[in-house]
């Protein structure tokens, strides 16, 4: 998963003393992601503006582009929808941390496969496949040790040097990604995100082992649609992968404008070192304030962002409302991440992050179904930012109520 949908994973001091070197391997993780999967759909979009395939459609490059991503993404959830449970059987005999090291492997196979797919698009199968299952290795368990583990007080704040570090590294990356793509192709990024998975390999190796107090099952799926509670954390999750949806379509459109991948990277850049300031102001305020109602109304500037993308038609537009959505998102985004955390908490917390992509894979089954029409009607864009816009909202149920 795209890295700008994890946001609070990488706080050093959040770690106890025997997962430090979970960090670590979060923070190379991360970097393979920053590289690769920022740019992940405008790969794809390439790809599928010439793709024989649709031919016979007589589509427009951009409309075949679009229809490639949607294609993608949704065999990608539908993939995770058919193999989720078996996978679970599977986790609960290796246990999280080979768990995790398998997802990593799998992150390599996606890498391996975007690079044969520039010229065989068939490689782009076991793309999918490789990413639906580093979702389930990988993700699902990695989440729980964190959620299990973390001091949930203190999920806002990132201090010290390396956190600032980890930061720096953060906002570089895009740009310098996006220049190694104009220079040299695709395959170079694709070459640095395969030697920053397996690196990751080695400190995940080295964790501790975890046993496993739970083991989802479909029949305890439906079960849990009996607790008001859990209905809620749906409908929040069904919010988020809304908005999921059109920030991985972002790219594209900031494409569209400003017309060079390199520029693309810049941008984000830019962005992210504009509110590099905010961020930890953000965490601090997460910390010690209410957060609920930084939540709110965060939240709310979040999802007026998406309407005001709307009528974004230049680069100018573009940054002052990127930045908009930055700064709220310093607030929304690790009040989200510490509703989840305290939402998970007990003996059930790996049961919670599975059940979490079984949620999203049943509503991105449907919903890139439905992308796929919206781009054959001129209403695509406008159609994605006010799923961006309603989802943000919806995720605001995340939060929990007496």
């Amino acid at each position: 998963m795209p890295h700008f949908l994890r946001h609070s994973q990488l706080r050093y001091d959040l770690f106890p003393p025997h997962l430090r070197l979970m960090f670590f391997g979060s923070l190379l993780r991360t970097l393979a992601d920053l590289f690769v999967g920022t740019f992940a759909p405008l790969f794809l979009f390439g790809i599928g503006k010439n793709l024989p395939l649709f031919a016979p459609l007589h589509l427009t490059p951009f409309v075949a582009g679009m229809m490639l991503i949607a294609l993608y993404y949704g065999a990608q959830r539908l993939s995770i929808l058919l193999l989720s449970f078996p996978v679970a059987q599977v986790i609960a005999r290796i246990g999280y941390v080979w768990s995790m090291v398998v997802g990593l492997l799998c992150l390599t196979v996606v890498f391996v496969s975007y690079h044969f797919a520039s010229a065989d698009p068939r490689f782009l199968i076991p793309a999918f496949l490789g990413g639906a299952l580093d979702l389930l290795f990988f993700w699902t368990t990695h989440d729980a040790v964190f959620a299990r583990e973390v001091n949930v007080k203190q999920i806002g704040r990132g201090v010290g040097a390396l956190a600032f570090l980890t930061q720096m590294l953060q906002i570089a990356a895009p740009a310098v990604a996006g220049i190694l793509i104009v220079t040299f192709g695709f395959t170079a990024v694709f070459l640095i995100g395969i030697a920053c998975a397996l690196l990751a390999c080695i400190p995940f190796l080295l964790l501790p082992r975890f046993a496993m107090p739970s083991v989802p099952t479909p029949n305890d799926f439906f079960k849990q649609f009996k607790d008001p509670l859990f209905r809620q954390f749906s409908i929040g999750v069904v919010g988020k992968y809304m908005d999921t949806i059109a920030v991985l379509l972002w790219p594209v459109y900031i494409l569209v404008i400003v017309g060079q991948i390199d520029r693309v990277g810049f941008f984000f850049s830019l962005v992210l070192f504009s509110t590099l300031i905010l961020t930890y102001i953000a965490g601090w305020y997460v910390d010690h304030k209410r957060k609920g109602k930084a939540f709110y109304v965060s939240g709310v500037f979040v999802s007026c962002a998406w309407i005001l993308r709307l009528f974004a038609q230049n680069v100018f537009a573009l940054f002052g409302i990127e930045m908009m959505d930055k700064l709220a998102s310093s607030f929304y985004s690790p009040c989200f991440d510490a509703y989840m955390c305290e939402r998970s908490k007990g003996k059930r917390v790996y049961s919670f992050y599975f059940y979490r992509e079984v949620i999203f894979s049943i509503v991105a089954v449907f919903l890139w179904s439905g992308i796929i029409g919206l781009f054959l009607l001129p209403v695509g864009w406008a159609a994605i930012f006010l799923f961006g816009a309603v989802g943000v909202l919806l995720s605001l149920a995340i939060e929990r109520r007496a």
